[in-house]
């Protein structure tokens, strides 16, 4: 009972006065501190390229897509080993296979690196809301080959 009686104690001067400066307009951020947010946490499409292209998948993971990137590294993987006992043995075929699961893990992790940089920062934009359009990455048309069956 008695803690109920006391009056609430005043907080010191200092201590109320960044509580004071750190007052948030009621709008949010400003459209330049959103678009500098942005450029600091945007990805950079040749960085990711570049990782792809020391190890098939780092691209991917660089661009939050770790799944994706560890399907293709597992694939790099297996094609190396492939090409690397092919040879050891002296097996074309598997030389051949191994060599073309490289080519495919290479090519296939550099596309989607590409496809997968550009998503995060439409991604990020739509979030900070900047840029010209606020486009959707649903709305990008995909990338690969389709075909139409009618009868």
């Amino acid at each position: 009972h008695a803690l109920a009686q006391q009056p609430p104690q005043q907080e010191p001067a200092a201590a109320s006065a960044p509580r004071e400066a750190a007052v948030v307009v009621r709008g949010g951020p400003t459209l330049e501190r959103r678009e500098e947010l942005y450029k600091q946490a945007r990805l950079s499409v040749s960085t990711g390229m570049w990782r792809s292209a020391a190890l098939p998948g780092l691209g991917n993971m660089y661009a939050d897509k770790y799944f994706r990137g560890a399907i293709f590294m597992g694939g790099f993987g297996m094609s190396l080993f492939l090409s690397l006992a092919g040879w050891r043995v002296n097996d074309r075929r598997l030389t051949i296979a191994g060599i073309a699961g490289l080519a495919a893990s290479y090519s296939g992790s550099l596309i989607t690196t590409y496809q997968d940089v550009h998503d995060y920062n439409d991604h990020l934009s739509q979030r900070y809301k900047v840029g010209p359009n606020h486009v959707s990455s649903s709305k990008r048309q995909p990338l690969g080959l389709s075909f139409t069956l009618s009868f």
